[in-house]
């Protein structure tokens, strides 16, 4: 074996030397020739199937299109600037083939070449003629341009090889002479025409604008970039250098996005194979990706093949080179100077060819992130509202809730947008994976001809160990599904929070939900810490195996074998490890990459298969699916549930609720208003949402149908107000087109005009995510306006009159449903309001408790019918008439924070950082890194760092210190069981402190983690209401998901990985520079060339980087923004224009994203340049400079080559940890722990502990405003309460009243003195203060869990004192004590209380409240979603079970509700216009509360109540 692998190499050295020896073959000089024969059959081939294409169409040949053909598109700009640069090159290469043919006719003439020359030339005389031929034809005939054009330099480009073999290779060689050099200076003038027609020209043409997709107004340079460019990516040297130059680089400052990266393209390329929807053949989701980037992986695999082939051009060179340098040049036939060039540019080869690999899986990746999103939003756009419980056992679920689709939806969708998809993205490079069989199969027999059958040792030793991989593989999945599924708990929990931030503020629950969200994250921490721990055992592995392998190979080679090392051998051999350790080491490293994006892979595929779709798109089911009508509106015959699996359970648990809505038949009349009534929690809602396809249908007979003219066109308005995050115009246009007359009307009838005279910028005031700029009546009414102004013929109302005073929802009566607009129109509304719609209603539908259809008909027929009806028909008329005079006008005359603040924008442009990130970002997180002892910490750390670096260089020196042994001693004389047994020392020592030092590591990245996460959702829960306000909810999401998520891994993980490789490349530069001190000098000129292009590259890339993240978080926006809109936007048929504006917001990121990763590219290429010029130079040195030994040139070549291929991986580590990782999420977490927040709580401001001991309150000239810069809304309010004393609060809708619950909370800015039970309320912390009065918000929040959760989420009462807070609520007077609609402890509630309507909502929350016992309860219109029926039960049960002492304050438009009241404070324009107790106010005949009984109707029973309550 030894022999015959010595023989191999031997044959190798003499093969190579025999050609050189011999003669080049005649054959050569006939390759041009036959070149242009096959180019030219190849051009008659392709006219003769054009000429038969068009004899198959009926030989129009010479036909012009019709006129009504497509036209032609017209030139642009670009096209002509395209043309002129082509036309350039055209002309030059013309001109270099007339030149050609010119100097080879004159050497024919000349006569002066001979034999095979003269052939040679005669042939090229054809060749050159045949190309000036096909290069004029090129420019006169531009439709065949391209096609002439590849022939031409094929044509050329074969004759330069020939010519190049002949005349150019000789020079390389000891041996050989140029063939032509007869020809004299001709030879090189033709030589170099030759090389600028048949290289240079084709190289640095630009390449034709082909374009796909819709026309772009702005080519990229991308697209048009010729191929020298593109490959060394100089199309972005015009950007670079503009962009370094700026302070911000904003996005339309980016290179233009190719059209292959649109959207909209992406998804007509993809969808047919991606959604199951769209596509006829429908393959799984990995397949599927696979066949829409068949073409792009297809040239991956080429490009990594050249990749791997080009890795064996280095070590080849070695062992050439230092074979010259041990012979002394004995025997060389091929200069040093060739093996220098294999030695220095193969590594650049080989990483060019990874970097243009890397550069198409970037775009590759790029487009499939693009794909991927949109194909999860517009299934999403399909998916069933229905609540995110367990068992999907719901009531009436909001229709505006984000998390109403399945347990957990709105976290796990947003894990799936972002961390899955980016996972799933990040196993494209499994091609890597699939080439290590190859590149190991390589370096074995390399290893083979080498060393002989001791590489089969190693091999076989790899081969054992190799099962090992596997285990960690199948165990790090494992624990990633888990890993997932804590996460997706975590993100539930802290969107759920963000969502009901307010309410978390309002009850002083702060440190409790953060405590909540850290329990989560402590699972979740566990879990990335074990996933990181069996990467660190895989990474050891991964370390171990190279090492056990080269150590074997070297142990069998010179013990069993008994040969000698020589040092060509020994650090060729290396070279060899070191190719093979990489593979292995980048296999493990994508073993775990690969795990999660399988992980991820499926969590996608389920999603798109088995989640539950609304019944247009779901699959058939067991039974027939109910028909569909457009000729009439109404149901017949239908059972409906709010899922599938809520329709095959008949029974319900003590933690389920099952609610059917069953239809007979109900049919509305069309053109008309039709009036939907029913107690609380009957199914008004649900009946809606039946009619627009939201639940489940399931038949009931044959005659089964549900009827909607949806053709006509259908809008909806919720209960609860979907406002875009946009202007008031936007909201109102929806996408429709603006018609102004149209316009105006909408806004006078739905009562906003007085509104918008309020705002600076009227109708293009931004109202900030969910409309929190305005009031709740306000939503209402530009909800209302949205229906109303869209060309729907079919209006479905749900309680729209819930947010509006009495004299506001007459208002919108009278203007707008009897007004021209409506008329005509049918109109389906839900509402407890009946007196107001007394008399435009021609047609009732009242629901009965049980789900179904209790009367319906006319009007009058109705109430006869229902006396129940009747009866609420009469106490509401009376309310009515009490409450008419409640106002004199029509619109809010108080807004939140902008109404008046001049600010246009209320939610302003994310705020971006310039520069480097910063200095303290940087120092905090290795503070957090390091604990409470950095200098520790790090110092461990380093010296271990450092003593494995320094041990790995000792290795290789010592394995060549071995092979010089061999030199100069006999070999029987070398001890090498001494050398092996330092080797495999070495190797332990090696191992010790590389384990130690990460395992300190990993506990510092764990502490750090939980550090910041911690911090960062302190800020968020801690924020002031304004910053809050003014933040969408997505930007706070993205820090939470994707920005911890960078933190957790990438940036934990770069951070090691680039503070090794530094270490290790300040080693290897030592150990250069103490071989070849020189070499100081040539180091210091690399690293200030280097140096200045990282600064200009880094001033570029990081704030491309940062519009790179700041693109990102609206496009969760938009996801966020549809999920709680989706009923609406099903209803309006809008589902196509949030697909086009979710293209648009793809398209921006996109574009940030493609020009991020193309600079890393531009980058890499170029320190790879430089380290090839440092490794020839070093090379150059010690072969031609002064004499040095074979084992030491070997030490420092082998140093060289580590060095240059690992600064590639240096620059990119370093730029991964500044712009990839600090500036992308921890700069952005930075941002978000350093904002405004409320007072920090001190020792000073905690109360005495028997604080409150009474309800007592005194308020003494209190102003409040909600911004520092934005308007007074209350004006020096003074006033006092006893304890126990129960207060009605009234005025006009946006009179102060919800302003002066806040101001008393301490929620906005205030000024003057409250005192509480005595104590000034400034003086105490706010979370004592919070805790000590519970409100009851006129918009409830609920949380995800059981009921009992929700009333007590932190185990304060017993089940007795919350079953008697419901009771005092009303909850039992709705409800039968059994059957399945019954609600109890032990019901789950989705997030944000979806399975339940609103009124069984507010009635929660009022158990609630009840049940804290507070000596301050304010109730903020706590019942307006709740019939009147119900409201009266829980005023009288209110008044019985709340403690004497308890001191209430009750915000209320119903006069009868505040009548019997101690006091009553009327506001006016946020100051105090009486206060006194209801008598005394009546007594005042010209006071307002006076007035406003005086005239109603029902004044004489007003009057009693309040006398009643004196007596008392």
């Amino acid at each position: 074996m030894i022999v015959q692998s010595t023989h191999l190499i031997g044959l190798w050295n003499n093969l190579f030397r025999d050609n050189l020896s011999s003669k080049i073959p005649y054959s050569i000089v006939a390759i041009p020739a036959g070149a242009g024969i096959v180019s030219l059959a190849v051009l008659f081939t392709q006219a003769a199937v054009r000429l038969a294409q068009r004899a198959k169409l009926g030989g129009a040949r010479y036909e012009t299109p019709a006129p009504d053909g497509p036209a032609k598109p017209q030139p642009t700009v670009a096209s002509h600037r395209e043309r002129r640069a082509l036309l350039k090159f055209q002309v030059s290469r013309l001109l270099l083939c007339t030149l050609l043919l010119a100097l080879s006719v004159a050497t024919a003439v000349a006569g002066k070449s001979e034999g095979e020359a003269h052939f040679l030339n005669l042939s090229l005389i054809a060749v050159y003629a045949y190309t000036s031929g096909l290069s004029f034809t090129s420019i006169v005939h531009q439709q065949f341009s391209a096609s002439l054009e590849r022939h031409v330099s094929f044509l050329l480009l074969t004759t330069w090889i020939a010519y190049a073999y002949r005349d150019i290779w000789p020079l390389a060689t000891y041996t050989l002479v140029p063939a032509d050099t007869s020809d004299g200076w001709i030879l090189w003038v033709e030589l170099s025409a030759l090389t600028l027609a048949g290289i240079v020209v084709p190289l640095t043409a630009p390449r034709r604008h082909i374009p796909v997709g819709r026309e772009a107004s702005e080519l990229s340079p991308e697209q048009t970039a010729s191929p020298l460019s593109l490959v060394t990516y100089a199309f972005l040297e015009k950007f670079i250098l503009n962009a370094s130059r700026m302070a911000d680089c904003p996005l339309d400052k980016l290179p233009p996005l190719a059209d292959y990266d649109r959207t909209d393209y992406m998804v007509k390329r993809s969808f047919q194979t991606l959604d199951p929807f769209v596509g006829k053949h429908q393959r799984g989701l990995l397949f599927g990706l696979l066949y829409v980037f068949r073409s792009e992986y297809l040239l991956l695999t080429i490009v990594y093949a050249i990749r791997v082939a080009t890795r064996f051009l280095s070590p080849i060179g070695l062992f050439q080179l230092l074979k010259y340098v041990e012979t002394g040049g004995a025997h060389a036939t091929i200069r040093p100077w060739v093996w220098i060039a294999w030695l220095s540019l193969g590594p650049l080869i080989s990483q060019g060819a990874m970097s243009f690999y890397i550069f198409l899986a970037s775009r590759a990746r790029v487009q499939a992130g693009a794909m991927l999103t949109q194909l999860v939003y517009n299934h999403a756009l399909r998916v069933r509202m229905k609540a995110d419980v367990d068992s999907s056992h719901t009531e009436e679920p909001s229709t505006n809730r984000s998390s109403s689709t399945s347990k957990n939806f709105s976290g796990k969708l947003f894990t799936l947008a972002t961390n899955d998809i980016e996972n799933l993205l990040e196993g494209r490079d499994f091609l890597q994976i699939l080439f290590a069989p190859i590149q190991i199969g390589g370096c074995i027999v390399f290893l083979y001809l080498l060393l002989g059958w001791s590489a089969f040792v190693g091999l076989a030793g790899m081969i054992i160990v190799w099962p090992i991989p596997g285990y960690f593989v199948a165990w790090m999945q494992k624990i990633q599904r888990e890993r997932m599924r804590l996460m997706d708990a975590r993100v539930q929990e802290i969107s759920e929070t963000v969502t009901i931030i307010r309410m978390i503020k309002l009850f002083a629950w702060e440190e409790r939900t953060a405590e909540r969200i850290n329990e989560k994250r402590q699972a979740e921490l566990k879990g990335i810490f074990k996933f990181k721990f069996v990467l660190l055992l895989s990474a050891n592995v991964n370390f171990v195996i190279p090492m056990l392998v080269m150590l074997f190979t070297f142990f069998t080679y010179t013990v069993i074998m008994k040969e000698e090392l020589t040092a060509s051998r020994v650090y060729s051999a290396i070279a060899i490890f070191d190719t093979l350790s990489s593979n292995v080491s980048a296999c493990m490293r994508l073993f775990p990459v690969m795990v999660q994006a399988k992980v991820s892979l499926e969590r996608i595929s389920n999603f798109l298969q088995q989640t539950e779709l609304i019944d247009e798109f779901a699959a058939p089911a067991l039974h027939s699916p109910v028909a569909a009508r457009d000729d009439v509106i109404g149901i017949r015959d239908t059972t409906f549930a709010w899922s599938e699996q809520g329709s095959e359970h008949s029974e319900s648990t003590p933690t389920t609720r099952s609610f059917g809505l069953r239809i007979d038949e109900v049919t509305f009349e069309q053109g008309n208003v039709n009036l939907v009534v029913g107690p609380t929690g009957s199914g008004k809602t649900a009946l809606l949402l039946a009619l627009l396809g939201e639940m489940h249908a399931i038949p009931d007979s044959p005659a089964s149908y549900i009827g909607l003219p949806r053709s006509r066109g259908v809008a909806y308005v919720p209960q609860e107000s979907w406002i875009l995050s946009d202007t008031i115009k936007a909201n109102i246009l929806f996408g429709s087109p603006y018609v102004e007359e149209r316009y105006q009307q909408v806004i006078q009838q739905c009562g906003l005009e007085h509104d918008l005279g309020l705002f600076d910028y009227g109708d293009e005031t931004e109202v900030g995510e969910r409309g929190l700029t305005l009031s709740g009546g306000q939503k209402a009414r530009v909800s209302l306006a949205r229906a109303v102004y869209s060309s729907a013929e079919t209006l479905l109302l749900d309680d729209v009159f819930a947010a509006l005073d009495v004299h506001t929802a007459r208002w919108i009566v009278e203007k707008c449903l009897k007004g021209d607009i409506v008329r005509g129109r049918t109109v389906i509304l839900v509402t407890h309001n009946v007196a107001v719609v007394e008399g435009v209603a021609s047609h009732v539908v009242s629901l009965g408790q049980d789900g179904r259809i209790a009367h319906q008909g006319k009007w009058s027929r109705v109430l006869q019918e229902d006396a129940a009806l009747s009866q609420e028909l009469d106490v509401e008329r009376k309310e009515l008439a009490a409450d008419m005079e409640d106002a004199s006008g029509v619109g809010d005359t108080e807004t939140k924070q902008s109404a008046t603040s001049g600010q246009g924008k209320l939610v302003p442009p994310e705020e971006i950082s310039q520069g480097h990130v910063s200095r303290r970002t940087v120092s905090a997180y290795l503070s957090d890194i390091g604990g409470r002892h950095p200098v520790v910490f790090w110092g461990s750390i380093t010296f271990g760092l450092l003593i494995c670096q320094t041990v790995n260089v000792v290795q290789l020196y010592w394995l060549g210190y071995w092979a010089q042994q061999y030199e100069d001693n006999q070999q029987s004389s070398v001890p090498v069981s001494f050398y092996l047994g330092v080797y495999f020392g070495l190797i332990v020592l090696d191992y010790i402190p590389r384990w130690s030092s990460f395992i300190t590591y990993l506990f510092g990245i764990m502490r750090a983690s939980e550090k910041i996460h911690t911090s960062l959702i302190q800020s968020i829960l801690h924020a002031a209401l304004r910053w809050l306000d003014t933040t969408p909810t997505s930007r706070i999401i993205a820090r939470c998901t994707q920005d911890i998520q960078s933190i957790d891994g990438p940036l934990s993980e770069t951070l090691y990985n680039a503070y090794d490789t530094t270490i290790s490349l300040l080693i290897m530069f030592a150990a250069i520079v103490t071989v070849a001190p020189i070499f100081s000098v040539v180091g210091a000129i690399s690293a200030v060339l280097g140096g200045w292009w990282g600064q200009i590259y880094l001033k570029a890339q990081l704030p491309v980087k940062r519009e790179m993240s700041r693109t990102r978080a609206p496009i969760l926006g938009h996801l966020s923004t549809t999920l709680s809109g989706l009923v609406s936007i099903r209803a309006y048929g809008a589902q196509e224009h949030f697909i086009q504006k979710s293209y648009l917001k793809l398209d921006d990121y996109t574009r940030a994203t493609r020009t991020f990763y193309n600079l890393n590219r531009w980058i890499a290429l170029r320190f790879d340049i430089l380290s090839t010029i440092f490794a020839a130079s070093l090379a150059t040195y010690l072969v031609y400079g002064p004499g040095a030994r074979a084992a030491a040139t070997g030490f420092v070549l082998d140093q060289a080559l580590a060095f240059s291929n690992t600064v590639l991986w240096w620059v990119r580590l370093v730029n991964d940890v500044e712009i990839h990782s600090m500036s992308n999420s921890l700069e952005r977490v930075e941002q978000y722990v350093h904002i405004e927040h409320e007072a920090t709580p001190t020792s000073a401001g905690i109360p005495p502990a028997y604080w409150p001991a009474s309800g007592s309150l005194r308020v003494e000239n209190l102003s409040a405003r909600y911004s520092a810069d934005g308007p007074r809304v209350l004006h020096d309010i003074s006033f006092e309460v006893k304890s126990g004393e129960r207060v009605g609060i009234v005025g006009r809708t946006g009179s102060g009243k919800s302003s002066l619950a806040l101001s008393l909370l301490r929620l906005i800015l205030t000024e003057g003195q409250v005192y509480y039970d005595g104590i000034l309320t400034d003086s105490i912390n706010l979370d004592a203060l919070r805790s000590k009065i519970t409100i009851i918000p006129q918009t409830p929040e609920l949380l995800s869990g059981t009921l009992r959760q929700n009333l007590d989420p932190f185990s304060e009462f017993d089940d007795a004192v919350l079953n008697d807070a419901l009771r005092a609520s009303g909850l039992f007077s709705i409800q039968s004590t059994e059957g399945e609609g019954h609600i109890t402890l032990d019901t789950q509630i989705s997030s944000g209380g979806g399975n339940l309507s609103v009124g069984q909502r507010q009635i929660l929350a009022l158990a609630r409240a009840i049940a804290r016992q507070s000596k301050l309860l304010i109730l903020d219109e706590a019942t307006s979603a709740i019939d009147y029926d119900t409201d009266t039960i829980i005023q009288r049960s209110l008044r019985g079970t709340v403690s004497k002492d308890t001191t209430v304050l009750t915000i209320a438009h119903r006069l009868q509700t505040i009548m019997d009241a101690d006091k009553v404070l009327v506001l006016d324009s946020g100051r105090v216009a009486e206060f006194g107790s209801p008598a005394e106010l009546l007594r005042n005949n010209d006071g307002l509360f006076s007035a406003l009984v005086n005239e109603s109707r029902d004044r004489d029973t007003l009057r009693a109540i309040a006398d009643k309550s004196t007596d008392a």
